[in-house]
């Protein structure tokens, strides 16, 4: 194989260096400072392919018409014969002995089992006997985690023959330490129960009060259901889309929307339900209290924000927390009690009676909860969700810092300031990798779901290599020799999920990253020069190592595997296969396994630490290490960020090993939680003094059945949302109703929503599976688009859908240039969503006039580029005001963005790694221009609207949402600007549906 040296170069100059050193000159070895001897760093290391176990039973034998008691054990071992994760089939050996009746007795199996579907069989050679049997097994885990919480099952065997038995016993696994030990426990979160025994005093019918009730819970019923105007669509699937049906359901909730516009003439639909509801909740309060109807609204608006404060906190937040879980009971009727408490207590405090304003209360939430089972809800769904407006008035979630507040008080997550984003394109993030590693001081932790031994041909995977051996190897070469002087040795942290683990054939590099200092690398003979890299890097670190006399020292002091366990990457394969965690709520017989629930972080942390709000960086990347991630035509963003905000990530990491068995005290010490350091907070001050102004609420969810605040963040974020918001979304995986619904309701509410799926021909291999559920749900919206634009644009609201189909080749920026031109010249509005000045447009034309003269007459692709078609994968949001965009578009400072854009397209800075990292001095240039513009605007403006920037691992499917582990960073503020022009460029590569039927053109059913 031959190693292109533009990219190898780049790296060993991150690194520091071009070659291995061979040697050193001894330097005095200082003393190290006290207490900084390094503790041992323990780690879940790499699941082995043997799994030994322990079997203890009772049972009878018959024999020779003679029934006999038995009692023995046995010990064996299980493989997988395919991957683990599915259990679909393995063997097992075994040696068993006992006795029967009163003889004793022994002899070995041999087996096939399925621990998915817990059954196996095989052949028995019983040595008393002297005769083979054959054998059936049962085995299950009688509770998850199995019996004891270590993985132990229940296991009945059946030997049949002329000598049958049957045995009933306890299989323990043996030498597995986190079996049963690496999934929760509960499957559901638990809601509070009522403890209310007797209904409160009820509201006299045919008074003033009862009918303006009746009114708020006219209003109510309307709140809801523009909430959920795509569940009246009959959700989604993936089989045949029944247009006729969609129609239908449209043409009815057009015409109920059109009856209803007489009743509150002049205001956009839901502007008007929404207020009237408002307005008859603070009019019943202010009656309850015995004003006269005249002054009543104003009477009541002090005890209904009291009321709808308590409620958004008691009811609204804690539900709509367990968003993507089960949940036990499934009611609103504890978290109403609770809040009921509380606002009795509120109430004790207030002059006046009470008993009318408690029953005004009680009638509230009673049409609450009829209009939320009404519509669906309840029932073991995890995907319930209450409205925001039916706590909140709009003047309450106007402004950034309003919103800001209540994300905050939603997710329980500070919104830190102090800190730096930086928006970087998918071919940056190997060599952004590779710096963080070389220049770790503390630590480097690389969280990913792959890391690829191989490639999809089988061989070895180029950045697989490139990272261990010019990443890792180099890196701990270089601290060894430095270990003397400093005294530091950083601890190379790796925390890798068991599917990419199993999937990519990690064990290949980690094999060398867990075992640098003697372990072999064997590799096919053509791949001969990674194999020489290799040895030269393992020969260095081995002799800065032996040259090290403080290693020396501390090998003497603490044993010989001390250097071993040192010198390394500290592997750690979260959430293996154990089929000991089962559900019914997961598909399989009798019960699924909860292996099918992944962990998709992908995530990098250097020497960030709760202590200090300047230390280190973090990575928050779609892209994983791996060489079909490195090709140019995988469309990806990454965030690199500095500051504060980067803690909460450690603190995920934390959890993440503690929830796979590690222990407290077992922790790695820099993951260990860090106290402030005394300037903290004027250290933030500093940093903001400074320019890193960026506020950021990182957002997690937790593998399995755990917190969903990643999908929690993100559907808040679209439900707090004012009219007037611009709301962008582009993702991979479209499947889940949950995520349209959601939009769908911020358009009705008066934001335009531009949804963005890739087409088949642009989708990558990994979200192809899920491409006729995305057909089917983007159908549905088009229609809904189609017959309500004109109902949603009254309120101020719209809906686009489009699907990625840029064909334009990589590499070739006068091609990119020219779809984007004319997909605007194409869709007017989205030439509205950026109404760039005359003086702009002529910029652009000038740029691709400049690229097509440079453009070769024999276009020549990259010869790197495998794949000529971009495949989108990015994750990536943006929400704005609308007012504020359109005056930044006409900004001067935007104009010098895209012109400089325009620059970076031709100069290919950012499209393949080969190219080298972005200069210093330009690493700001585009989005430092356009927050420049933004400083520019009116501050009344700046004040008085919003901007979100959102990126992460979650995609829009069922799985993110239920099942898998994830993770978004929020970007509040001008820094989330970043991303603004960046959708002006996916926009551009986009086919906007305007006609159903190209649904099916670009994604076209299955056969």
């Amino acid at each position: 194989m031959t190693l292109r040296a533009p990219f190898v170069l780049g790296l060993a100059l991150a690194a520091g260096h071009v070659r291995p050193l061979r040697g050193q000159a001894p330097e005095p070895v200082p003393p190290p400072p006290a207490g900084t001897v390094p503790e041992p760093i323990r780690s879940l290391g790499q699941p082995g392919p043997w799994k030994p176990y322990l079997t203890l039973g009772l049972g009878y034998a018959r024999e020779s018409g003679e029934d006999l008691g038995l009692a023995g054990g046995a010990l064996g071992t299980y493989r997988d014969l395919f991957p683990s994760l599915g259990g679909r089939l393995g063997w097992q050996a075994e040696a068993y002995g006992g006795t029967v009746g009163s003889d004793l007795d022994g002899g070995g199996r041999l087996m096939l089992r399925s621990p998915f579907y817990l059954l196996g069989g095989g052949l028995d050679f019983n040595a008393r006997l002297g005769q083979f049997r054959g054998i059936a097994s049962l085995q299950f885990p009688p509770v998850r985690g199995g019996l004891f919480g270590r993985g132990a099952e229940i296991r009945l065997d059946w030997l049949a023959g002329e000598a049958q038995a049957v045995q009933l016993g306890v299989q323990l696994p043996i030498g597995e330490p986190r079996a049963g030990r690496t999934r929760p426990r509960r499957e559901a979160v638990r809601l509070p129960r009522s403890a209310r025994t007797a209904p409160g005093e009820p509201v006299p019918d045919g008074s003033a009060l009862a009918r303006e009730l009746e009114r708020m819970s006219d209003a109510a019923r309307w709140v809801f259901r523009f909430s959920e105007v795509f569940g009246e669509l009959g959700g989604a699937g993936s089989g045949a889309v029944d247009l006729g049906a969609i129609e239908a359901a449209v043409v009815r909730l057009r015409s109920d929307l059109l009856e209803r516009d007489p009743a509150r003439p002049g205001r956009p639909p839901y502007e008007r339900e929404l207020l009237a509801y408002h307005a008859a909740l603070e009019r019943a309060f202010g009656l309850a209290g015995g004003t006269p109807d005249s002054t009543a609204q104003a009477a009541g608006a002090a005890t209904a924000r009291a009321a709808r404060t308590i409620v958004l906190e008691e009811v609204i937040f804690p539900y709509d927390a367990a968003i993507g879980r089960y949940k036990e009971p499934d009611t609103l009727e504890g978290l109403v009690a609770r809040a009921r408490a509380r606002f009795a207590g509120w109430l004790a405090g207030q002059p006046g009676e009470t008993r009318a304003a408690l029953a005004t209360f009680d009638a509230w939430m009673e049409a609450v909860r009829q209009h939320w089972r009404g519509i669906g809800q309840g029932g073991g769904s995890t995907r319930s969700w209450l409205p925001l407006g039916l706590v909140l008035r709009p003047e309450e979630h106007r402004t950034q810092a309003q919103v800001d507040e209540l994300l905050a008080r939603a997710t329980g997550e500070e919104m830190t300031g102090g800190n730096a984003v930086l928006y970087l394109q998918a071919g940056q993030f190997q060599l952004a990798l590779s710096r963080t590693i070389q220049d770790a001081e503390d630590y480097h932790l690389l969280w990913m779901d792959a890391f690829q031994g191989t490639d999809r041909s089988g061989q070895p995977d180029r950045i697989g290599f490139y990272q261990s051996a010019l990443g890792y190897l180099s890196a701990l070469t270089r601290r060894v020799r430095e270990y003397d002087r400093t005294g530091r040795l950083p601890a190379y942290i790796l925390l890798l999920d068991m599917e990419g683990w199993e999937q990519g054939a990690s064990r290949l590099w980690l094999d060398l990253l867990e075992r640098p200092l003697d372990h072999r690398m064997e590799l096919p003979p053509r791949y001969g020069a990674m194999a020489e890299v290799i040895a030269a890097w393992q020969d260095s670190l081995r002799q800065a190592v032996a040259a090290s006399r403080r290693l020396d020292g501390e090998a003497e002091a603490f044993g010989p595997g001390w250097v071993r366990d040192r010198v390394k990457v500290h592997v750690n394969v979260l959430n293996p296969a154990d089929f000991s965690f089962r559900s019914r709520r997961l598909p399989g017989f009798p019960a699924g396994a909860d292996n099918q629930m992944r962990d998709r972080r992908r995530l990098v942390l250097r020497d960030v630490t709760e202590a200090n709000p300047a230390a280190g960086e973090m990575l928050v990347s779609g892209v994983a290490v791996g060489d079909r991630f490195t090709a140019p035509s995988w469309e990806d963003r990454i965030l690199l960020v500095t500051g504060p905000a980067a803690a909460a990530a450690k603190r995920e990491a934390r959890a993440a090993l503690l929830g796979n068995g590690l222990g407290e005290t077992d922790l790695p010490a820099p993951l260990r939680e860090a106290t402030r350091i005394p300037d903290f907070g004027p250290m933030v001050g500093l940093l903001e003094a400074a320019g890193s102004t960026a506020r950021i609420l990182q957002a997690h969810n937790a593998t399995g059945w755990g917190e969903k605040e990643a999908s929690f963040a993100q559907l808040l974020l679209w439900d707090l949302a004012p009219p007037g918001t611009v709301i962008y979304v582009a993702d991979d995986r479209w499947t889940d109703p949950l995520w349209v619904t959601r939009l769908l309701a911020a358009a009705v509410r008066g934001c335009e929503v531009f949804l963005v799926a890739p087409s088949l021909a642009n989708a990558p291999a990994e979200a192809r599976p899920a491409m006729p559920a995305t057909r089917h749900l983007f159908t549905r919206l088009a229609v809904v688009g189609q017959e309500l634009g004109d109902i949603l644009r009254h309120g101020g609201g719209d809906l686009h859908v489009g699907l990625y189909t840029r064909r334009a080749p990589v590499g070739i920026p006068s091609a990119k240039l020219w779809e984007v031109d004319t997909t605007y010249g194409k869709y007017a509005f989205l030439r509205a969503q950026f109404p760039f000045p005359e003086a702009t447009s002529h910029m652009l034309w000038e740029h691709r006039g400049r690229m097509d003269s440079a453009r070769p007459a024999v276009e020549t692709p990259p010869a790197d580029r495998r794949e000529a078609v971009p495949r989108l994968h990015r994750r990536v949001q943006f929400l704005g005001s609308r007012e504020l965009l359109d005056r930044l578009a006409r900004r001067p400072e935007v104009h010098d963005a895209l012109d400089l854009t325009m620059q970076e397209w031709s100069e290919g800075v950012t499209s393949s790694p080969e190219r080298g990292p972005i200069p210093a001095q330009r690493r700001f240039g585009v989005a430092g221009r356009v927050m420049a513009g933004f400083d520019e605007l009116p501050a009344a403006l700046q004040d008085t609207t919003l901007l979100y920037l959102i990126l992460g691992t979650t995609a829009k499917d069922t799985a993110s949402l239920v099942q898998d582990g994830g993770a978004v960073t929020v970007v509040s503020g001008r820094w989330s600007l970043s991303a603004w022009l960046d959708f002006w460029a996916l926009f551009g590569s986009t086919t906007w549906i305007e006609r159903v039927e190209e649904v099916d053109e670009l994604i076209p059913p299955r056969d």
